[in-house]
């Protein structure tokens, strides 16, 4: 497992630790041995239009809008020099409530959780061992309405712990990491969508020149949900292409190949997937990047997702301090037919023989850095989820007969200011 590798480094790199702890200017970090540390704190005003991503469609259902603060304590740490162990990682706690009246929105979950760790041992050798951890506990508001999926909260817990191998012939220019990942997802109030995917896989990087290089990407799978309704499946992927500069301004990410979703019940998605990026540098401070992607995903509506995604993104460095962003995206997904209905639901029979879902985001944001301790931003997000999901509704108690849409709009603006150490 990917702990045990995350140990071993530990158990090398820790007896190269000197008892005292040398301090070092503000934002430069703390420096114990062979580590760097930076402890920092962040804080952040938000306003949420739709707290409960409520459509405005439903019958009976009024929106919540709703002021959040959050305080982000955070410690980073890296090895320093050219060991031949390297340890990187960051550790958040995210500290978040809402300030709102209604108790279904103040009661939400307010702790939350972010950890990611990377080691590796014999660094730059022919023969190497290398891991990786990533930690989240995401608190997401649920739903306070009779709804498609009536859950207080949709809080996630997600684990991914990889280990591989490195293999280094001929200098380093060529690099195979045989290797497996297992991946842990987990809802306390909406446990029918817990899933894990055992993963065997080889990556491979031919780099043919200084900041250039040809990948290779093969896995086979094992995903299994949490309940009775969607089919357990077999993921197969295989995937070649182009990472890198192309000249000095151009860079591109190619990923391309086939992939294939092997069900134990219905029929097997398949066909080519993968992404194109293109990043452009117009000028030193100035580039515009777009791209697209196809991936079958897992869902907890039906059997899998066919995602088609389309973005861009522009970034602009201004006097040194100041990085303003804006970028969009737009998400086709189309859904495998649903095998079963959740009880007390009738859903409509064109939803039921393909839902498709068009999601939009945008964002924008401003940042200034006029040192290296302090950062301020102001920002927006917005979502709007386009579908054709609905459904009449019963609960149990028969006290509730309504129809619900999935479909909804969220605005997101929010500032936010951080002192790193």
């Amino acid at each position: 497992m990917g702990r045990a590798a995350l140990a071993a480094c530990l158990a090398f790199l820790l007896p190269t630790l000197p008892a005292p702890l040398a301090l070092a200017d503000v934002g430069d970090g703390l420096r114990p041995g062979s580590f760097l540390l930076h402890p920092a704190v962040f804080l952040e005003f938000r306003y949420d239009s739709n707290v409960f991503r409520d459509s405005a469609r439903d019958e009976d259902v009024t929106q919540v809008a709703a002021p959040l603060l959050r305080l982000l304590p955070e410690l980073s740490l890296r090895t320093q020099g050219g060991a031949k162990a390297e340890l990187r990682g960051k550790a958040q706690l995210e500290l978040r409530q809402y300030l709102d009246d209604d108790p279904v929105v103040s009661e939400q979950t307010s702790i939350g959780a972010h950890v990611s760790l990377d080691g590796e041992l014999g660094k730059g050798s022919v023969l190497g061992l290398a891991a990786r951890e990533r930690f989240h506990y995401q608190p997401e508001a649920g739903t306070h309405q009779v709804s498609l999926t009536n859950v207080p909260t949709y809080d996630r817990l997600l684990n991914t712990t990889e280990i591989s191998a490195r293999i280094r012939p001929g200098g380093g220019a060529l690099e195979m990491a045989p290797g497996y990942q297992l991946d842990l997802e987990r809802f306390p109030d909406y446990p029918v969508a817990d899933l894990t995917i055992h993963t065997l896989q080889l990556r491979g990087r031919w780099r043919f020149m200084p900041k250039t290089a040809l990948t290779l990407h093969g896995s086979y799978g094992w995903r299994m949900f949490d309940n009775d309704y969607i089919p357990d499946a077999n993921p197969v992927r295989a995937t070649a292409g182009l990472i890198g500069l192309l000249t000095n301004r151009f860079s591109l990410e190619l990923d391309a190949g086939y992939g294939r979703l092997i069900l134990e019940e219905g029929e097997d998605p398949q066909g080519p997937i993968g992404g194109l990026s293109a990043t452009y540098r117009l000028t030193e401070r100035l580039k515009i990047s777009t791209g697209y992607a196809r991936e079958f995903k897992s869902t907890t509506w039906s059997s899998y997702a066919d995602s088609h995604l389309f973005f861009g993104k522009w970034r602009q460095q201004i006097a040194g301090q100041w990085q303003v962003l804006a970028g969009a995206s737009y998400e086709l997904v189309l859904f495998s037919p649903l095998l079963n209905q959740a009880a007390g639901t009738a859903l409509q029979q064109d939803v039921i023989d393909g839902r498709q879902d068009g999601i939009l985001r945008a964002e924008a944001s401003v940042e200034w850095r006029p040192n290296e301790w302090f950062s301020a931003a102001l920002g927006y997000n917005y979502e709007r989820r386009a579908t054709d999901a609905a459904a009449r509704i019963v609960n149990i108690e028969g006290t509730a007969d309504v129809l619900s849409y999935a479909d909804y709009d969220r605005h997101l603006m929010f500032s936010k200011v951080g002192f790193v150490y």
